[in-house]
């Protein structure tokens, strides 16, 4: 369900800070089908959904 309230588009840049992964691990674990795919909302402009976002570092491996 969509939750205006706390779900946005993040641009990369805040992705890398969330995560603390960096640009190329992002695209290569895209390709790999193990990170959220990015929304196109232009060309030149993509942006991933904070709850994706948030929901891949919920379900991270805990050690």
């Amino acid at each position: 369900m969509f939750d205006s309230e706390t779900t946005r588009l993040m641009p990369l840049q805040e992705v890398i800070k969330i995560t603390g992964i960096q640009r190329a691990t992002i695209y290569k674990k895209i390709n790999e089908g193990s990170f959220p795919k990015a929304v196109k909302l232009s060309p030149t402009c993509v942006r991933w959904r904070s709850d994706e976002i948030q929901q891949w570092i919920e379900e991270l491996p805990r050690h």
